[in-house]
This record gives C-alpha cells, structure tokens and sequence, in this order.
C-alpha cells in the first residue's frame, strides 16, 4: 500500500534542495517554487515571465519579454508563502528583479532586526556592503566581522546612523579600521542607543579611547571589547573614565597591566574584566565592590595576586602557570576555577563561609595538603556542588574524609591520578555521593 505524503513538507524539501543547488539564481528557485505553491496557474506563469525578463531566463534558456504589469497582480499572500521557503540573502537577490518585487521584498527585509546570515561580507565591495545596510533600517546589531578593506563609515545610511533601535556594532578582524575610522563611525552616530562595540583585531590606539569617551554614545555604552589591539596602553584606558555606563571592558591579549584599575574603578560600576592573556600582567592588586567576574586565564607572567572583591562571583585563572600566591577577600565567591594553575602554592581564602558551588583544582600539583584543608574549610558545608582535583598527587586519604564529612550537598566530584589515595577510600567516597 502506498503511504501518502504531506504536500506541504515535500513542496518545502523540494524548495530546500532548489535553494542549495542553486544559490546563484534565487529566481529560478522562485519560479519552481509558484509552480508549486501558486494555486493560479495563468498567474504564476505571469510572475514567472516577469521575473525571467529582468535578467534570468527559464531552466529551458528561453528568453521573454519584460511583463512588470503582471508582476504588480501577485498576491502579498502568496509572495509571503513563497518567502517563507527562502533565506533572507536570496530575498535580497529577488528583490533586483524589477521595481514592484523591490518594494514589496525590501518592506519585508526591513522589519528584520539583524543583516542575512549566510552571507560572506569579507569578500563585498563598500558600495555592495553599504547597499545591503540601507535594507534594514530596524537593525539592532550591525556586525561586519573580518571585512579587512571596509571603510567606508561616513557613507552607513543616514537611517542607520540616527536609529535608536542600534544597539551593538562588531567589527572583529576588520585590520584596516584606524582611529580615523572609529572618529568617522562614532562622531557620524546621532540619536543612537549603543550598548555594546566590539573593536578587537583592529588597528586602533589610545586616540580611539579618547574619541570614544567624547563621543555620542558615552553615556550609554556597556560593553567594550578591546581584544588583542596592540596598540592600547594603560594610560589610554584612563579615558574610559568618561563612559560612565561601562561595565563590561574585555581586554584580551592586550599589553595592559591594569595600573590604572583603581581610576577607573572609582568612576563606574566595572562587573565584567578580562585580563586573559596579558602578558605584561604580572603582580595583581584588585579592590573593587561592583566586580563580580574576572576572568585571567593563560596569563604567562602573572605571579602574585590579592583580590578584594565584595561582589565578586566568579573567578578563572585556568592555565596561569607561573601563579604562586592568590589571596582572595570575596566573601559571595560562587565559581573558581584554577585548573593548570601548577606553581600555586599558597591558596587563601579570607572569607569564612564561602559560597562556593564549583572548585576546579586539577593540576594544582604544589599546594600543600594542609593549606588546602585549610582552603576547604572556609567553604560553606552547604554550597560546595562540584570538586575537581585531577592529578593532584599530594594529596591522601585524610583529605577525601575530611570532603566526605564536611560538604554534605557535593554531587560531582573527580580524584582521578591522585595516586596517594586508596582504592578503599576512593569506594567509600564513591558511595557517598
């Protein structure tokens, strides 16, 4: 017996595949997709004319004569049921066809809050670049990641430039952009709301910061990314004094030091720091009371760190090799995460009563068994969910009683290549969990 088919998942399979054979010719996709979906055969056969004659030509190359007229007679239903099989980049493509598909696609197109994915902007002219932005005047996010050769700032749209509904400009990788060109970006936005930009793998210097802490969207700007920008120093940081909102500045593989960390932190509420990959990092001082992520993984030089942190939530200092003394004054501490950490041999905790949930510890191979009791034992018994101390060779049998009897909420738990305790104990404390 013949099993029947849902008409509407094999129209939307077919429309699927025609889609990814044929990403070039978004109008023959179009044309197979009416003669499915069009329950007016005399008009799709319309529609199909007029989309061939701008350009395109049948699957059998048999070329027709201009109709637009017929074009303006598609139902919005239909065109709607048609779009709904396609991406958004080849709505872009269909939208060229003639001037009656232009209106009725960009309208479409500008209800959309972010640019077509799939599209590969890295290899665009700034003329085709600028071309597609003006499509979306509701953009909330505009991302140019890896566009090395844009620079065409001052020539964004003028819709663009004064929307309040951007909140977020990325331009990752884009090694061209100078201070020139952040100047002409920023000082060309009016009216704007931006909350988060993201300037890593640019070409910018301290000018940048200076241009970003007189620029319009001081006041409102959250988020700052600054990821490996060689040129950014201690002393251009102190301009973002100025952005009162910051509170999230990412600092990665940059030459900081964070010298001037005590500046800034008197003038906004800083809650999110990355220092990953600092290399110049190498004795680190934190007192902050709105704090509460501080991430320095891989941080080659860094040797001795104090944090006092009254607010400070969760702590990475995953793979700092060279990190001999942490002391740690962060009384609401949920997160800690010191895998790799090899050289730590003093481990402080000042705080009694630590609500600590997650402690990640393998590796640590030079922290003392009793400094680590004395570590655990200003955990809060409650709190403590997950305990990782893979290959932490030094430590004994007295130390996974000492867990057993003190953290009675523990769930996950990992002594592997801890060769100093016993199988026996390894069986009770299994048990246990």
């Amino acid at each position: 017996m013949r099993v029947g088919v849902n008409p509407l998942a094999a129209r939307k399979y077919k429309l699927t595949k025609l889609a990814k054979l044929y990403p070039h010719t978004p109008s023959f996709v179009i044309t197979e997709a009416l003669r499915d979906a069009a329950e007016d055969l005399e008009l799709a056969q319309a529609l199909i004319e007029g989309i061939s004659a701008a350009g395109q030509t049948l699957e059998r190359s048999r070329p027709v004569v201009p109709k637009e007229d017929l074009v303006q007679k598609l139902p919005d239903v239909l065109l709607n049921l048609v779009l709904d099989f396609l991406r958004p980049v080849h709505w872009c493509a269909l939208s060229s066809a003639c001037k009656d598909l232009y209106l009725k696609v960009t309208l479409r197109l500008s209800r959309f809050c972010n640019l077509p994915s799939g599209i590969d902007f890295q290899i665009w002219e700034d003329s085709r670049i600028l071309a597609m932005i003006g499509r979306f005047p509701a953009l909330t996010c505009l991302k140019l990641d890896k566009c090395a050769n844009f620079k065409s700032f001052a020539l964004i749209p003028s819709q663009i430039r004064n929307s309040s509904l951007l909140k977020e400009i990325s331009l990752v990788g884009c090694v061209s952009i100078h201070d020139e060109d952040v100047k002409e970006l920023l000082y060309g936005l009016s009216g704007v709301n931006l909350t988060s930009l993201n300037l890593s793998k640019t070409s910018i210097s301290d000018t940048s910061l200076d241009v970003i802490a007189a620029s319009p969207i001081k006041d409102c700007l959250v988020t700052l990314n600054l990821s490996a920008c060689k040129f950014i120093t201690d002393n251009g940081l102190l301009s973002l004094k100025e952005c009162k909102s910051l509170s999230s500045l990412i600092l990665k593989k940059t030459r900081s030091t964070m010298e001037n960390f005590s500046v800034l932190n008197e003038t906004h509420p800083l809650r999110y720091l990355n220092l990953s990959e600092c290399s110049r990092i190498r004795d680190l001082t934190l007192d902050s009371v709105h704090l509460e992520d501080l991430i320095l993984c891989s941080v080659p030089q860094l040797y001795f760190v104090f944090v006092t942190a009254l607010s400070l939530k969760n702590l990475n200092f995953s793979h700092s090799k060279m990190m001999k003394r942490l002391v740690l004054n962060t009384p609401l501490l949920n997160r800690l995460n010191l895998q790799g950490c090899a050289g730590l041999e003093e481990l402080v905790l000042n705080s009694e009563n630590t609500p600590l949930e997650y402690l990640l510890m393998s590796s640590c191979h030079d922290i003392a068994e009793s400094g680590l009791r004395d570590f655990l034992s200003r955990i809060d018994t409650r709190t403590l969910k997950t305990l990782n101390l893979i290959s932490m060779m030094q430590i004994s049998d007295a130390t996974v009683y000492f867990v057993m009897d003190r953290f009675e909420n523990l769930s996950s738990t990992d002594l592997s290549g801890c060769k100093r305790i016993s199988d026996v104990a390894k069986i009770h404390f299994n048990a246990c969990l």
